[in-house]
C-alpha cells in the first residue's frame, strides 16, 4: 500500500487568502464571526463568519477565472487553483482525481436556475471541466464530516494505486436555505460561539473553501505531512443528535489510535460546535479512548461551522500549527462545561510533537477521524512502483461476494403500501423524505432476502440486529446518488421563502444527502462505515471500486450499498446489494 502525503494546500475564507495568511490570523486571535441582522432575508439575527463576495469575485477575475460562475463555484475553484499553483501536479492528467466535499453546494440558487444546475454534481462537473480533467469528479456529501471523509477516500485512492494525486476541495457558502434550517432547529447562536464552555449556547455558521493536494509518498521525499490513517463510523443512534456515549467518535478514535501512541499526539482538533450535546459527546469519546489528558482545541469560534469545508480547512490550520510548535487556543472558551474534563485552553500553548487527530461528527449519525503525522520517508518505506490493486495484502480484501440484491422503482412499488405490508413496526418511516423511504424499503427487502438465505445456511450470520442491544461494527452502508435530497430541498425551500418564513425543522434534517445512511444504520444497528457519494451519473465501475476500497480498513466485513435516486415524490429508483468479504 502506498503512503499518502500532502503536497500543497490553500484556504479561502473571511480571514484571508492562502493557508499562511489564515494561520497567522488565527494565531493572532482573529475571528471572522460577526452578528448579522437581516442577512439573506432571514428575519432573525444570527452570528456567522461570512466572506466578502465582491472582493472574492474580484480576486477570481484578477486570476482569470470565469466570471459567469455562481459564488460557490467561484470560491471552490479559486481555492483549487491556488493550491495547485507550484504544486507540480498536472490537474489534467488521467492519474489525477478530484473530490469535492460539500453538503449543500449551490443550494442558494435553487428556484432561480434549473434545479440540475444547483446540484453538487453539477458544481463538481464544472470544477473538473475547468481543469480539463478526464475523470469523474466525486462529491463526498456526509454532512459535517464530509471533508474528513473525503480525505479518507482520497488516501484510499492513492494507497491502492488508482491515482498518483487526488485534489480534495472542501467548500460551503451560507444562504437563506441553510441559515433558516439551523434556526428552525434552534441550533444557531446570535453571539460568538463558545466551544466546550459552561456557557455555550449554540453554533455559528461559517463559509470557506479549502483544498488539499495529496499524492503518493516515496523514499526520495524529505519532510512531509502524511495522512497516516482514517476512519468513518456511524452511531446508529439518531439522525440529528449524537450518541450520548460518543459511540461513533470513540470507534473512529480507536481505529486511528492503532497507528500512534497518545504520547506522540500534539493535540486532537475536535468538531467543537459549541452545542450542548456535541461537545459533551466528544468529551465522553475522548475519555473512553484514553485521550482525556491530550490537548484539545476547536476552531469554530474563529471560522464558524464551515460544514463541508470544515474537515479540510481545520486540518490545514492544524498542520501549520503543529509545524510551528503551537496548540492553538479555542476561541470563546473560558470555563469547562462538559461532564468529562478535556484539556482545552483559551490561550495558545507550545508543543514539540508532530502528530494530531482531526475529529468530526454530523447529522445522520456519522463520525470521522483522520491521523496526520509530520515525518521523513526512509528507504524501507519506498512505495510500490506499480499502480495496480495488489492481488493480496493484509490490508485489502482478496474477494468480495454479493449475497443479495434488490431493485425497486416507482413504476411497480408504492412505498407506503410496501411499508404497511412488509414492515409496519417503524413509525419513523412516515417522517422520512422519499429518498430515505425508498432506501428503507429496499434495505428491508434486501435483509429479508439475506435472512432467508441465512436460514438455509446455518453457518451464515443474519445481519439484522435491530430491535435489540446488539450492534454490528463490521457492517456499514454506502449510498450513491445523483440528485440526492433535491425533492425534499424543494419542499423545505417553500417553507423558508422570505415572504412566508416558517422553516420546517422536520423537513430540514432530510435535506442532507447522507441522512438515508443514518436511517439504515439506526434501523439495523450498523456502526460500521456510512458514506454518501453524489455522482454525475450512475457509474457502476466507479461505485464498485469505492465499495471495494471501503473493505480495506481491516474492520469492515459487509456493506449495504448501491444506487438511490428520487427526482420527486412520485419518481424513485433503488438498487441495493448486500456485499460481504469472502474469506
Amino acid at each position: 500500500m502506498r503512503r499518502t502525503k500532502v503536497i500543497s494546500d490553500s484556504i479561502v475564507s473571511p480571514l484571508g487568502l492562502g493557508s499562511r495568511e489564515n494561520y497567522e490570523a488565527v494565531l493572532a486571535g482573529c475571528s471572522g464571526v460577526r452578528r448579522h441582522e437581516g442577512c439573506f432575508g432571514v428575519p432573525q439575527p444570527f452570528a456567522a463568519s461570512l466572506m466578502d463576495r465582491d472582493e472574492l469575485r474580484a480576486e477570481a477575475s484578477r486570476r482569470g477565472l470565469p466570471g459567469n460562475l455562481c459564488f460557490f463555484d467561484t470560491v471552490a475553484l479559486l481555492s483549487a487553483v491556488m493550491a495547485l499553483e507550484g504544486s507540480g501536479v498536472d490537474p489534467a492528467s488521467d492519474r489525477t482525481a478530484f473530490l469535492l466535499s460539500t453538503i449543500k453546494g449551490d443550494i442558494e440558487e435553487l428556484g432561480t436556475v434549473p434545479d440540475d444546475e444547483t446540484l453538487p454534481s453539477a458544481s463538481a462537473a464544472r470544477l473538473g471541466a475547468y481543469f480539463r480533467n478526464p475523470n469523474p469528479v466525486i462529491v463526498v456529501s456526509d454532512a459535517c464530516i464530509s471533508g474528513a471523509a473525503a480525505i479518507v477516500q482520497a488516501s484510499r485512492m492513492i494507497g491502492d494505486g488508482s491515482f498518483d494525486n487526488v485534489v480534495v476541495v472542501g467548500a460551503e457558502v451560507q444562504s437563506r436555505f441553510i441559515i433558516s434550517g439551523f434556526l428552525s432547529l434552534k441550533a444557531l447562536s446570535d453571539s460568538p460561539c463558545r466551544p466546550f464552555d459552561s456557557e455555550r449556547c449554540g453554533l455559528n455558521a461559517g463559509e470557506a473553501a479549502a483544498t488539499l493536494v495529496l499524492g503518493a509518498a516515496n523514499a526520495r521525499d524529505g519532510e512531509f505531512w502524511e495522512v497516516v490513517g482514517g476512519a468513518v463510523r456511524n452511531d446508529a443512534n439518531h439522525i440529528s443528535g449524537p450518541s450520548r456515549t460518543g459511540e461513533g467518535s470513540f470507534n473512529c478514535l480507536r481505529q486511528v489510535l492503532k497507528d500512534v501512541r497518545k504520547e506522540d499526539l500534539a493535540f486532537v482538533n475536535v468538531h467543537g460546535t459549541a452545542t450542548a450535546y456535541n461537545d459533551e459527546m466528544e468529551s465522553i469519546a475522548l475519555e473512553r479512548a484514553g485521550l482525556g489528558d491530550v490537548p484539545v482545541n476547536a476552531l469554530k469560534g474563529v471560522y464558524g461551522h464551515t460544514m463541508g469545508a470544515a474537515g479540510v480547512l481545520e486540518s490545514i490550520i492544524s498542520m501549520r500549527a503543529c509545524e510551528d510548535g503551537r496548540i492553538l487556543a479555542t476561541k470563546g472558551f473560558c470555563k469547562g462545561g462538559t461532564s468529562r474534563p478535556v484539556s482545552v485552553s483559551a490561550e495558545n500553548r507550545e508543543t514539540d510533537r508532530k502528530s494530531f487527530i482531526k475529529l468530526l461528527s454530523g447529522f445522520g449519525g456519522c463520525n470521522a477521524a483522520v491521523l496526520f503525522r509530520l515525518n521523513e520517508a526512509s528507504p524501507e518505506d519506498s512505495c510500490r512502483a506499480d499502480s495496480s490493486l495488489p492481488d493480496s495484502s493484509e490490508d485489502r480484501p482478496t474477494r468480495l461476494k454479493s449475497v443479495a440484491r434488490v431493485r425497486l422503482d416507482s413504476k411497480d412499488t408504492s412505498l407506503s403500501e410496501a411499508y404497511r405490508s412488509e414492515v409496519g413496526n417503524w413509525p419513523k418511516f412516515y417522517k422520512m423524505d422519499s429518498l430515505c423511504k425508498a432506501g428503507f424499503i429496499a434495505a428491508e427487502r434486501l435483509l429479508a432476502a439475506r435472512k432467508q438465505s441465512a436460514a438455509e445456511d446455518a453457518s451464515a450470520q443474519d445481519p439484522r440486529v435491530s430491535g435489540g442491544d446488539t450492534f454490528r461494527e463490521d457492517m456499514g452502508v454506502i449510498i450513491f446518488t445523483h440528485s440526492g435530497p433535491l425533492c425534499n430541498d424543494r419542499h423545505f425551500e417553500a417553507t423558508a421563502r422570505t415572504d412566508e418564513w416558517f422553516p420546517s425543522p422536520s423537513l430540514f434534517v432530510y435535506t442532507l444527502a447522507n441522512v438515508v445512511t443514518g436511517e439504515l444504520a439506526i434501523r439495523n444497528g450498523l456502526r460500521g462505515e456510512s458514506s454518501c457519494y453524489v455522482l454525475g451519473s450512475r457509474d457502476e465501475a466507479l461505485m464498485e471500486k469505492i465499495v471495494r476500497e471501503a473493505f480495506g480498513d481491516g474492520v469492515t466485513r459487509s456493506l449495504i450499498c448501491g444506487w438511490l435516486e428520487c427526482r420527486d415524490d412520485d419518481s424513485f429508483e433503488a438498487d441495493l446489494s448486500l456485499v460481504e468479504l469472502s474469506d
